[in-house]
């Protein structure tokens, strides 16, 4: 009781750090993460019934550092939790609600302005990906999960930033064939969303990343002339759609894509030569 009342006096980062560091010193142990009996209740475990709740309602405090140790911490147990899952005894409803509220996480703070903050959320969803690999143990029949969030997240407004870097972790899952067969628009929904400048370059990296692995895996589905096609007309077509946009592609997005693909300027030239006259 008295040590309870002492951990509840002191201040809220100092909460966060003591809590933190418990995660990194007992990384090793399932203890945190096994739920327990207490005059026959089943008690969660420390880390999902208490400590992950704590964390989670920090990630929300005013003060940046603090919300920053916060995200930091949780990161701290995500990570050892997926370490140690092979040996955790844990109720398959409280780890999908575990991970559903880390998602939730995830998607509402993607967008932080603190760069920092954004760098832990990439890690907390490469953490959900690793439990979810050491649960099925690498059974690559057992994909639902991972192609649930790939549909969720491409159904998604395209005019936020976060999403771009966490679906360029899954691409490396999932190959951007599946991002095709979800959403045949998808090369085309990139494009447009270059005209929002609060995105910076993050749609442009994605098209290049995309466009890139279809390229290196041309003869399994794709074609060079295919590929071109997914790009070529969209981009020609928001080219004139907005005046003021018409610099920021042709400097940026046009020479990145004609870097993988060189043969297709002089198509490109003609094409555009032909919307004009049009």
């Amino acid at each position: 009781g008295d040590h309870f009342n002492s951990f509840k006096s002191l201040p809220e980062i100092s909460k966060i750090c003591l809590v933190r560091g418990i995660g990194i010193i007992f990384s090793d142990t399932p203890y945190l993460y096994n739920s327990f009996k207490c005059n026959e209740n089943v008690l969660p475990s420390l880390m999902l019934g208490y400590i992950f709740p704590f964390l989670k309602t920090q990630c929300d405090h005013t003060e940046k550092f603090t919300r920053y140790m916060a995200f930091q911490g949780i990161v701290v147990y995500i990570e050892s939790f997926a370490n140690a899952i092979k040996s955790i005894h844990f109720d398959t409803k409280e780890l999908n609600e575990f991970l559903e509220a880390v998602l939730e996480i995830v998607w509402g703070n993607w967008d932080d302005p603190l760069e920092a903050i954004v760098d832990e959320i990439r890690k907390m969803f490469r953490y959900v990906l690793n439990i979810h690999d050491n649960i099925t143990e690498g059974n690559t029949d057992d994909n639902t999960f991972i192609e649930s969030l790939t549909r969720k997240l491409l159904s998604m407004d395209w005019n936020m930033k976060g999403k771009y870097s966490i679906l360029l972790i899954l691409l490396e899952r999932v190959g951007p064939r599946k991002f095709l067969e979800i959403d045949e628009n998808v090369v085309e929904n990139i494009i447009f969303s270059v005209q929002n400048f609060s995105l910076g370059k993050q749609p442009s990296r994605l098209l290049v990343n995309i466009l890139s692995d279809l390229k290196d895996d041309t003869g399994n589905g794709y074609d060079v002339e295919e590929i071109t096609e997914l790009w070529m007309n969209p981009l020609i077509n928001s080219l004139f759609m907005d005046e003021k946009m018409f610099k920021r592609r042709v400097s940026y997005t046009v020479p990145i894509v004609l870097d993988l693909f060189p043969d297709s300027l002089q198509i490109m030239i003609g094409k555009i030569l032909k919307y004009n006259s049009g």
